[in-house]
């Protein structure tokens, strides 16, 4: 008898808000957000942080999710585009 295949259901092995939408949050985009986690299995990261001035800036962590790249993927290319200006001094 050949071995039948079952659906997983990412969000029971997730975060409880993984895969539910927050149009409150997202709008239109809300069911395209909710795909794209269930898709990485992570949920969304906040999309600004505060900047060095005090203003919002966009979050490195939030762009790593939208391009489905691994977390912390966006520290580490820093660090090969240059790595002299993240040397600490002895």
């Amino acid at each position: 008898m050949p071995a039948t295949r079952r659906a997983v259901d990412l969000r029971a092995a997730s975060a409880p808000a993984l895969g539910m939408p927050d149009k409150s949050r997202w709008g239109g985009y809300a069911v395209a957000v909710t795909r794209w986690e269930l898709l990485l299995g992570r949920a969304f990261p906040d999309p600004s942080q505060p900047g060095r001035h005090g203003k919002p800036i966009l979050a490195p962590p939030f762009v790593e999710w939208l391009m489905g790249l691994p977390q912390q993927a966006a520290a580490a290319l820093c660090l090969l585009i240059d790595p002299a200006r993240y040397v600490v001094p002895a």
